[in-house]
């Protein structure tokens, strides 16, 4: 019996132990988050410049393996750098631990059709036979599913609250019918207003966790429309329209007095192109394999909001006034040809400055304002003369450096380096 208990306490301080290590790396791992991925994540994973990585929604899957592998190799098409040739594995395994310890919401749900039952046939979902069942994707209660008029759904899945929102919740919501509607949290019954009001505000308690969830919805009401969220530190939509409403809103990456370097599909630039928005005044668009400008707007930046909250399979939206159409750009030319280049990567220090190389030299592009004019400045590195030329839109009014212009192409006096000043005010 002595042994026995000397084993059960062993088991006990080892599992203690084991528990201050998972929370130690979660731990590390938010502190890298914090370094390296906040600025395109949110800094509550919430999603800025790239994805959501706390609820149910993943590109790439949502495993361990998953993100480790995701954070390794990166997408560097999407402006993901390749983390595993900067950290150590047991870094990235850190900040694996810490984005699956923010996991919430809802998971794993599945929903039942019952065709023609009305809130008086006073049924047990669960004792009859489903016309319908299937996975819910993405998981929130949506009682708009049914083809038929008149029926009963329910959803069964689990509720995901991670350890820094455990505590106090409102359930806060709107519905249109005041009865059929039962909501069941790890077994027990969530009593709603009795009464004809629409409005939900129920508080309630949950521990950090996986708690089973309920929801059965008998229509007794011509709309079914229905917002149901859990509110407390953060805000955890429960309901198809709730999440909807949660996305639908746009995101406006802003520069104010300095610049923006944002990697980010729009439909007037190729894949991969890099946009730049200096001062929420212009903003430009350079394709890493030519170095040429493929877009350029006035005003502010991105609408990246689509981009988000589609997952990367949206476009953002560029804002302002374009001065380029869908066919022009401003295109480097080297020895009579359009360049070649390979994109070596860029600095943001002081300004935004692109580098590239080819069989011919180095080759940079710096961007700035001066003089209320977006100044991008070319500087060429070669062991041998070359003839450069930069084709630029008739249409665009431009201040050039020394140099000649025929038929839009221009020829600078010196090909080492040499610039081009767009006019924001006048083109206004």
């Amino acid at each position: 019996m002595q042994l026995k208990n000397i084993l059960n306490l062993v088991l006990i301080f080892s599992s203690s132990l084991l528990l201050k290590a998972d929370d130690l790396s979660e731990l590390r791992g938010q502190k890298l988050y914090e370094t390296i991925c906040f600025s395109c994540h949110g800094n509550k994973l919430e999603g800025a410049t790239g994805p959501n990585l706390k609820d149910a929604q993943w590109l790439h899957g949502n495993s361990k393996s998953d993100i480790i592998k995701s954070i390794t190799n990166g997408f560097p098409e999407k402006g993901m750098l390749a983390f595993g040739t900067l950290y150590k594995q047991e870094q990235i395994n850190d900040l694996a631990n810490f984005i699956l310890s923010r996991q919430e919401g809802l998971r794993n749900v599945k929903y039942k059709i019952y065709h023609d039952l009305r809130l008086n046939d006073k049924v047990d979902l669960g004792q009859i036979k489903a016309n319908k069942e299937r996975l819910l994707q993405p998981p929130h209660f949506n009682p708009n599913l049914p083809e038929v008029n008149q029926f009963a759904i329910s959803f069964t899945g689990q509720l995901l609250i991670p350890k820094h929102l455990a505590g106090k919740f409102v359930l806060a919501g709107v519905r249109k019918q005041s009865d059929g509607i039962d909501l069941y949290i790890d077994g027990k019954k969530i009593p709603f207003p009795t009464s004809k009001q629409h409005q939900i505000k129920i508080p309630i308690e949950l521990r950090a966790g996986t708690h089973d969830i309920r929801l059965e919805y008998i229509k007794d009401f011509k709309s079914t429309v229905f917002f149901l969220d859990l509110v407390g530190k953060e805000t955890i939509p429960l309901t198809s329209e709730s999440y909807r409403r949660s996305i639908t809103s746009s995101h406006i990456p802003k520069a104010e007095n300095a610049f923006l370097i944002i990697r980010k599909r729009i439909t007037q630039a190729p894949p991969g192109s890099i946009i730049v928005n200096h001062m929420d005044k212009i903003s430009f668009a350079i394709d890493p394999k030519t170095s040429d400008v493929k877009a350029l707007w006035l005003g502010k930046s991105l609408d990246i909001g689509p981009n988000i909250y589609a997952r990367g399979q949206q476009f953002a939206k560029p804002l302002g006034t374009h001065l380029l159409s869908a066919e022009q750009s401003i295109n480097l030319f080297i020895n009579e040809k359009p360049a070649k280049l390979k994109y070596i990567g860029y600095s943001d220090k002081p300004l935004p400055k692109f580098i590239f190389k080819s069989s011919e030299g180095e080759i940079s592009l710096q961007s700035k304002i001066e003089n209320n004019a977006l100044k991008l400045s070319y500087s060429i590195k070669s062991n041998h003369a070359l003839d450069i030329n930069l084709k630029i839109p008739q249409e665009l009014n431009t201040k050039l450096s020394k140099g000649k212009t025929k038929n839009g192409l221009f020829t600078p006096e010196s090909p080492q380096d040499f610039f081009i000043s767009i006019p924001i005010k006048e083109l206004k």
